[in-house]
């Protein structure tokens, strides 16, 4: 619940619940448990959500991944004529399970199974899978997410892509100061190997001292290993986690903003990142990468490519003018991506359905 939200027609349930969640995920040891107590209290919401749908005669439902399930199951069995719409924030199971034992497999690093042990839990799998294709139609925020989708048992046809949105005026960029060394590097994320920050910090150690410093923003542990490893490097430095309404000043006081992730729904940071005008070096499994062209507003490595990063930061340092203009070009193409464009690719997508589908009936309640 929030304040933009507060104006009378939000019904608030399973708080406590979701609460305690919220909690559970301050300790990685027992990740496997908080998953099954997220599971549990999202598929209490779900039927609620199912229930309140019928009672109101609904046209449409629409849930997040991972949350609707349990929903969509209630509707199939008692109210096959409400419209399922899955909003799907992440990359799916199956493709990011895929993506870190691609990782696993070159680096040797069983980290990441550490970290996410839920993806190779049978039962999630088989869940996430049956949430898709329970489906009538699916919200997607970038093609990687998109395509994933349609390989999971998605309609193709009733997949759409609504890529997330910017504030404009919350992320302003700033003069830069010409010629400041070092080149300074930015993330802004969890901390964690599934972003690939493995990748970057080793691509760092690879450059020379003066060449570039690192900020990681970020909330950590100090039982993290890779805070661990990387705290006493000296042109590295753990941030921790900053407020949203601080992150503007941590945008403009970078010259180049990196973004290593092994599997992203849509990278919402690089939006924001190039509306504050910094260029962005991102992998081609960051799901924001969408927005980049090539050399013009950004550049796009290969995922866990560490000297493809390598390789773009010294050209970056090398062409500080060009690097200035893909700046300028990504701040314009960031700000086409508001959240009113949002809105209206949205309503779009809810407008045709509901001429396929209920085409003589009142708008989507």
């Amino acid at each position: 619940r929030c304040e933009a939200l507060d104006d009378g027609d939000v019904i608030l349930c399973c708080e406590w619940s979701y609460l305690i969640s919220l909690f559970l995920f301050r300790f990685r040891q027992i990740a496997a448990f908080r998953e099954r107590h997220r599971q549990r209290t999202a598929d209490r919401f779900g039927r609620e959500v199912a229930e309140r749908a019928i009672a109101l005669g609904a046209d449409a439902v629409i849930l997040y991944d991972t949350t609707a399930l349990a929903c969509f199951r209630v509707l199939q069995k008692r109210a096959p004529q409400i419209l399922r719409i899955l909003d799907v924030s992440a990359l799916p199971c199956a493709a990011m399970r895929r993506s870190l034992e691609a990782d696993m497999e070159a680096s040797g690093d069983r980290a990441l199974a550490a970290e996410c042990p839920w993806l190779w839990d049978d039962n999630v799998a088989q869940n996430a899978l049956d949430e898709i294709r329970s489906a009538d139609c699916c919200f997607a925020p970038s093609s990687v997410v998109a395509e994933s989708l349609v390989e999971a048992g998605a309609n193709r046809k009733n997949t759409v892509l609504v890529p997330y949105g910017v504030d404009p005026a919350r992320f302003p960029p700033a003069p830069k100061k010409e010629g400041a060394k070092p080149f300074r590097l930015l993330y802004v994320g969890q901390i964690s190997h599934r972003k690939g920050l493995h990748h970057l910090l080793s691509a760092c150690e690879r450059m020379a001292e003066e060449e570039v410093e690192l900020e990681l923003v970020g909330a950590y542990g100090t039982g993290n290993p890779l805070y661990q490893a990387y705290k006493d490097a000296p042109r590295i430095r753990f941030a921790g986690f900053v407020p949203r309404d601080k992150l503007c000043r941590h945008y403009q006081a970078a010259d180049l903003f990196v973004f290593p992730s092994l599997g992203e729904g849509f990278g919402l940071v690089m939006l924001e990142a190039m509306c504050s005008g910094l260029p962005v070096v991102a992998s081609d499994r960051a799901g924001g990468c969408d927005l980049i062209e090539n050399g013009v507003n950004g550049i796009v490595v290969p995922v866990a490519d560490e000297s493809a990063l390598v390789e773009k930061v010294r050209w970056c340092i090398d062409h500080p003018d060009a690097c200035a203009e893909m700046g300028r070009r990504a701040r314009e193409t960031a700000t086409a991506y508001t959240w009113e464009a949002y809105d209206r690719r949205v309503a779009a997508a809810l407008e045709h359905w509901k001429l396929q589908r209920f085409e003589d009936r009142a708008p989507l309640t």
